[in-house]
């Protein structure tokens, strides 16, 4: 884990807006396909769950994650997962977004610190 930063790890069709989202939408451009209730009513369809990873620092949000847990070969739980990192209903475009103030070197961390989370939360697959 990166100091000084946490994740959460939302499951978009049961969660409620994480805390400063909209301001963290709004401050960094994003369009209308990363707001929660979009990515929620996106999430919707059966299949796996869509998981939202929203890491913060000391100044709030600092990146966002969107994926979908994926399972390779088996049935439930029998066999790999990856986590698919896709927006809901978007097959295309990045599905990671970091704060302007975010510095380059620092992103490949914040996305590495995401993608463990998502591991603690979906359990050893």
């Amino acid at each position: 884990m990166i100091k000084g930063v946490t994740v959460e790890i939302h499951e978009l069709r049961a969660g409620a807006e994480p805390a400063g989202w909209t301001d963290f939408q709004q401050a960094e451009g994003l369009d209308a396909l990363w707001s929660h209730e979009l990515l929620r009513a996106l999430a919707e369809p059966p299949g796996a769950p869509a998981l939202l990873g929203v890491v913060r620092d000391a100044a709030g949000i600092c990146a966002a994650v969107c994926g979908a847990p994926v399972q390779l070969l088996g049935g439930a739980r029998s066999g790999p997962v990856v986590l698919d990192l896709r927006l809901p209903g978007q097959a295309h475009g990045p599905a990671w977004r970091f704060a302007a103030r975010v510095p380059a070197g620092r992103r490949r961390g914040l996305l590495r610190a995401a993608e463990r989370a998502a591991v603690r939360h979906l359990g050893w697959g």
